[in-house]
């Protein structure tokens, strides 16, 4: 490839791959950069082949420059034939269908273990969906008859290591950091006293992935009893006592629905609002809250699939941390629909009158 850019009239090429971030969560990290590594050496020897020269790289994309738009055209389309006789072959096509495999396999698990049953509607029909895809993704890696069960025992041997120190607790750190108590303070008073949206780490056990949280939805609030808590933790069935929080005088099964926008919104000088259903993903939560004797809100344990599937941790942006706070009202060069002055002042004032 040239390594001189083009002078005169030229054509400029981006390419991106649409979704790399989901798709990274889907394979996992090694996987997820070797298939973006593949990619960006099929765009370049396409490239290279039309005597294009890359400006720069940019992650999951490329810059490219060409002095023909008859061969920026060209290269185009070579690139999509490619991708597509690349995606789909039996290699990639098998590799994210185990994966599936084993997410899937994992959830229905857990969902059977917290008495869950396949049906037309709620968690039920979650699992039904589950089930029904997963012998759909086995398929296609040539399995001909039922093997779901074959990997129950598998996945309880795996969830061992994370089983608990007390009863029903996940021991490792990287799942125990995000206490289902202090997401429900969060959740209810920034979006529901507040209306302030706020940040959340989505995936306790991997990389930091953040994601703003802009809308709850309550699907059930019900107090429970001592055992219906236990077992709804994990409990083995002869323990009798609460033993995570001795503070704890009684329970209340939350399930919540929280709207995420999960992957990133192109740049933009413009309010984004009216993108936000394109990027939002809907997350269900479950947990126990424990409330004290007095009925305010002391902690609280993740339940089902919750457990190993919640957010990592939570954080809220108060101030423009990396530039000068007038910095943007004296050039408006990155968002020119609002100044940050303007936006902090609304903010203080909001903060002022919901203490009033």
């Amino acid at each position: 490839m040239p390594n001189e850019l083009p002078e005169g009239t030229v054509t400029i090429v981006f390419t991106d791959v649409v979704g790399s971030t989901a798709l990274t969560n889907r394979l996992g990290d090694e996987r997820g950069r070797a298939l973006m590594r593949e990619v960006e050496e099929l765009v370049r020897a396409h490239v290279t082949h039309h005597r294009g020269v890359e400006v720069k790289g940019m992650g999951d994309g490329q810059m490219v420059a060409f002095t023909s738009a008859r061969r920026a055209v060209l290269c185009a389309v070579d690139i999509q034939k490619s991708l597509e006789r690349w995606r789909r072959s039996d290699a990639v096509r098998q590799d994210i269908s185990l994966r599936i495999v084993a997410d899937h396999l994992r959830a229905v698990t857990m969902l059977v273990y917290d008495g869950i049953l396949p049906s037309n509607e709620g968690r039920g029909y979650v699992l039904r969906r589950l089930l029904r895809r997963a012998t759909r993704q086995g398929k296609l890696f040539g399995v001909g008859q039922p093997f779901l069960h074959t990997g129950v025992q598998l996945v309880s041997d795996l969830m061992k290591a994370t089983a608990s120190e007390l009863p029903g607790r996940v021991n490792a750190i990287e799942c125990r950091d995000g206490n289902a108590g202090t997401f429900h303070l969060v959740l209810t008073n920034m979006l529901g006293r507040l209306q302030r949206p706020f940040i959340v780490d989505l995936t306790a056990d991997r990389q930091v992935w953040n994601y703003p949280v802009y809308r709850f939805q309550v699907l059930e609030n019900q107090p429970v009893a001592l055992a219906e808590a236990l077992r709804l933790v994990g409990a083995p069935a002869d323990v009798t006592t609460w033993t995570y929080n001795t503070n704890a005088r009684s329970f209340v099964r939350i399930r919540v629905r929280a709207w995420i926008v999960e992957d990133s919104i192109p740049p933009t000088t413009q309010p984004a609002g009216s993108q936000l259903d394109r990027y939002t993903t809907l997350e269900e939560y479950e947990y126990v809250l424990e409330l004290d004797a007095n009925g305010n809100i002391d902690g609280g344990e993740w339940t089902g699939v919750s457990k190993t599937r919640h957010p990592d941790f939570l954080w809220y942006s108060f101030s423009n941390s990396a530039y000068p706070v007038s910095s943007d009202d004296l050039e408006d060069r990155d968002n020119t629909a609002i100044r940050y002055t303007t936006f902090k002042d609304c903010l203080l004032y909001t903060s002022d009158a919901a203490d009033e």
